[in-house]
């Protein structure tokens, strides 16, 4: 425990007080495993307690860590504090952000601290913190996506569900093995249920009610190892239900309240006289093919092409239309007026096929940017594709009051996912407009949250890319001060 060390200055304590540190390694989140398992820990932390317990000091004091690992590896460290969760007996850790003094080359980082609680240190990338600290509250934003198929040669219907992380939905879309494997068994997804806050520690119930059919309760708790990997985690308990055929009803998961009423997660519907909005295969809707003899860079794409792209795109909609600069009101309105992600990323392609920019090659670049390279391969292929690269950026005279672009919210935001509700407050964005964009239905992953941050303050009159860059500094995101000044994330 020599890497712990605690500084008191004068007038911190009214009184003397003897001060014990103690390793507490029952505290260590139990999930540590999965989370180096998914490559987003360094190494299993250690906690550590100071006595006597829950001491409050007069003025703060310093908390010294040191890794001996820090400086050979990629990953910065982070101070956690944890405090005991009356909701559900467990810890609640959170990122200690208070007078924070850094030296990544010495492995050293320095807080004030306030009182005693538990303290731990982890080694990770800024951009996975908000996933690990989910990891360690045992607390994610998940969505249920339901599946049922009817069997063979007698009434009766499989029903299975698949709960996702709002991390994994981000990075995969339904790429996911148990959905894989469900359709190729001949499974019909039903109705999703919105993303939804779960407190993975705690015991779940879920039913199914039908016309004549009450089935469960089925009682689980989810595996976060699968929930948050491209895994996902499926309850498959209810199978072979006799129901004649049209099946209609619904599938309830309830979070299991002891002293009370159940909490409701979702209600799903399931129902075979329910025609998809999405075709099974995109290329269904075009009866007759598109011919295209020869492909260059400024050749529109074909329908086929958006519609195959679109499907795959996922949720990378929201970036896509960042990176290709379409303006923030517009990426608004296919939020609101377009229901799945399939029909907005079809919408975000058809508004960049009739941009006089549009150009194959730099749309290839936007895919290899959200890390989406296998979208490529959903294109023609191009005759003049080695061809000599002349990229079109329109000269912009920056000023300070020069508004971000849409391709610049989009890169900053990509990099505010943890500390966007820290940079709103500092934007003067009140706690009110803070939830309205926490909880609300339209921007339910960070990068979109952080955007949404980004996007009220670019629309004041006294917009500023000084004073941006100043609240980036306070939250330590030093290296993004240099694009906002300079735009160079707008070419």
């Amino acid at each position: 425990m020599n890497n712990f060390t605690l500084k008191i200055g004068p007038g911190c304590l009214s009184e003397d007080t003897k001060i014990t540190l103690r390793r507490d390694d029952q505290y260590i989140p139990t999930n540590c495993k999965s989370l180096l398992d998914l490559g987003l820990l360094h190494a299993v932390p250690q906690v550590v307690r100071f006595f006597p317990d829950n001491l409050k000091f007069l003025k703060p004091a310093d908390l010294t860590i040191t890794s001996e690992t820090m400086a050979d590896c990629e990953f910065e460290l982070f101070i956690l504090h944890g405090f005991d969760n009356p909701y559900n007996q467990t810890t609640l850790w959170e990122l200690v952000t208070n007078g924070i003094e850094q030296s990544n080359v010495d492995g050293i980082v320095n807080v004030k601290i306030n009182g005693f609680c538990l303290f731990t240190y982890i080694l990770a990338m800024r951009g996975w913190l908000a996933r690990i600290l989910s990891h360690f509250n045992h607390s994610f934003y998940c969505r249920a996506l339901p599946f049922y198929r009817r069997v063979p040669s007698r009434d009766a219907i499989d029903i299975s569900i698949v709960l996702v992380s709002d991390f994994v939905e981000d990075d995969h879309g339904e790429d996911i093995k148990q959905i894989k494997d469900l359709y190729e068994l001949g499974y019909i997804k039903g109705e999703k249920g919105l993303l939804k806050p779960v407190c993975t520690n705690c015991l779940l119930e879920m039913c199914v009610h039908f016309p004549d059919v009450e089935s469960g309760p089925f009682l689980f708790k989810i595996d976060q190892g699968q929930l948050d990997s491209a895994v996902g985690y499926v309850v498959d308990q209810f199978k072979g239900i006799a129901m004649k055929s049209p099946v209609n009803g619904v599938v309830r998961i309830d979070e299991v309240q002891e002293d009370a009423q159940n909490k409701s997660l979702w209600v799903l519907n399931i129902s075979e006289n329910i025609l998809e909005i999405e075709p099974p295969l995109a290329e269904a809707q075009y009866s007759e093919p598109e011919e295209v003899l020869v492909v260059h860079r400024n050749t529109k794409l074909t329908n086929k092409e958006i519609n195959q792209i679109g499907r795959d795109l996922g949720m990378n909609w929201e970036k896509l239309a960042g990176l290709m600069d379409i303006p923030y009101s517009q990426q608004e309105e296919i939020r609101t007026n377009h229901n799945s992600l399939w029909s907005k990323a079809k919408r975000v392609l058809e508004l960049y096929n009739a941009s006089k920019h549009f150009d194959r090659r730099v749309l290839v670049k936007y895919f290899e940017e959200l890390g989406q390279h296998v979208l490529k391969k959903k294109m023609l292929p191009m005759e003049d594709e080695n061809g000599n690269e002349e990229e079109e950026n329109e000269e912009v005279q920056l000023q300070n009051n020069t508004p971000l672009s849409a391709r610049e919210m989009c890169r900053l935001s990509q990099r505010l996912v943890v500390d966007w509700d820290t940079l709103a407050a500092l934007l003067g964005i009140s706690i009110a407009e803070r939830d309205d964009i926490r909880y609300s239905r339209l921007y339910n992953t960070s990068h979109s949250k952080a955007e949404k941050t980004l996007a009220i303050f670019n629309d004041r009159d006294n917009f500023s890319r000084q004073k941006l860059t100043e609240y980036l500094e306070e939250i330590r995101q030093v290296e993004l001060k240099r694009p906002v000044i300079t735009g160079e994330w707008r070419r």
